[in-house]
């Protein structure tokens, strides 16, 4: 594996290509960068797992969102923008749904994670 002079290792050995922990998905597969090992790992299928992703309305959490979807998760939505995380919801589909959580309140991410294991009976990625 070619690394760079740090020692991760370049973004077309592995696609990852973080300074912090490099993740990406390609073919229903997410390649994690494992700082111990300073290796790629692409042994975590994202088909099936269930996720939730908080700040859905814009931006990264949108994106994940996206990205998590199309390889196949079971992805629970959440934000203070109603009207905007429901409108990502219902674009998606299958697969989606949205639940209200402001992040500063404990109540709501208790409320979020409890809801999410309800209807789904697990959660694996958060």
């Amino acid at each position: 594996m070619d690394t760079s002079t740090s020692g991760w290792p370049k973004e077309r050995d592995c696609f990852c290509h973080s300074k912090f922990l490099g993740a990406t998905f390609e073919n229903n597969t997410v390649f994690i960068f494992d700082k111990n090992t300073n290796s790629c790992n692409s042994n975590f299928r994202i088909a099936g797992k269930v996720a939730i992703v908080t700040g859905v309305a814009s931006g990264i959490g949108a994106a994940t969102v996206n990205l998590l979807h199309e390889n196949g998760a079971k992805v629970v939505i959440a934000d203070i923008q109603d009207t905007l995380g429901q409108e990502i919801a219902d674009k998606l589909g299958e697969n989606v749904c949205y639940i209200h959580c402001d992040v500063s309140n404990e109540d709501d991410i208790i409320n979020l994670v409890n809801t999410t294991v309800a209807k789904l009976w697990k959660l694996e990625i958060m």
